[in-house]
């Protein structure tokens, strides 16, 4: 028969092996919060480095007193677990506002070893306007295709911000746009082209016509071959005829003259 104290430190003995069970498995559950150990130290290339965006404040900002290192949800201390220097640096807009792009160097320390190296960017996020080529168009259903083009001012904000713009047509039995805004027309029709730029909007209302103002030659397009007909008729090289007229008298005075070629450019020269 088994003594009560040999049972007594048989149960003993299995309270600690529970004990000692229950700890190793909690440090697997809480790893991620718990100091690495010195003897197992995480290479820096493994931390997340978070993006850093940041409103002007009026003097310049540095890049490594702002940066955010995050290892296993654990914020990461500059000077303690890692240090940082710029090994490339680009003012975009004049120091004085602080709009840089380049490249620091993490280095880890205690217990973090290696490096590695990141772009960053810093741009104040002051106002700007966001406008597009055209606001109105007209195509000709046989005159291929057009482009519309995205532009801020600043012009800085267009090259920096880093956001990609999108594009859709509200009519895409009509006219279609691509990711670059690039328009096929399709039918007949009209309708709105809308490009998405970090967080703004701004359309063109586009009307696809089955022969357009200034098409004089109709062969789909308003370029600088209009106009050379247009002055081909006002010196009496060749004769115009009532669609000639209709397309090419630009501003309704029942003549084709100096005038309506130079409309013509100008619509040339806008696309």
């Amino acid at each position: 028969m088994v003594s009560r104290s040999k049972m007594k430190n048989e149960i003993q003995l299995s309270k600690n092996i529970v004990i000692t069970i229950t700890f190793i498995f909690s440090i697997f559950l809480l790893g991620p919060w718990i100091k690495v150990d010195a003897a197992d130290k995480v290479n820096i290339q493994d931390v997340m480095v978070e993006s850093f965006d940041y409103p002007y404040t009026g003097s310049p900002i540095q890049p490594e007193n702002y940066v955010v290192l995050k290892y296993r949800n654990v914020l990461l201390k500059n000077g303690q677990d890692y240090s940082i220097t710029r090994v490339g640096n680009k003012s975009l807009y004049g120091e004085a506002n602080a709009i840089f792009v380049g490249t620091i160097r993490i280095t880890g320390k205690g217990n973090y070893e290696g490096t590695l190296e990141t772009d960053y960017r810093i741009l104040p996020k002051t106002e700007y306007t966001l406008k597009i080529s055209r606001t109105a168009m007209e195509m000709a259903l046989t005159g291929g295709n057009r482009k519309l083009s995205l532009y801020t001012t600043p012009s800085i904000y267009m090259n920096v911000v880093g956001v990609k713009h999108s594009w859709e047509s509200s009519n895409p039995n009509v006219v279609t746009v691509d990711e670059t805004g690039n328009l096929t027309p399709v039918g007949l029709g009209t309708a709105t082209i809308t490009a998405h730029y970090n967080g703004q909007d701004v359309t063109c209302q586009v009307s696809v016509l089955r022969n357009i103002k200034g098409d004089v030659n109709r062969d789909g397009k308003v370029n600088l071959a209009d106009a050379t007909e247009i002055i081909n008729f006002y010196t009496e090289k060749k004769q115009p005829t009532a669609e000639d007229y209709e397309a090419g008298d630009m501003n309704n005075d029942k003549k084709l003259n100096l005038q309506d070629a130079m409309e013509i450019i100008f619509i040339y020269l806008e696309k």
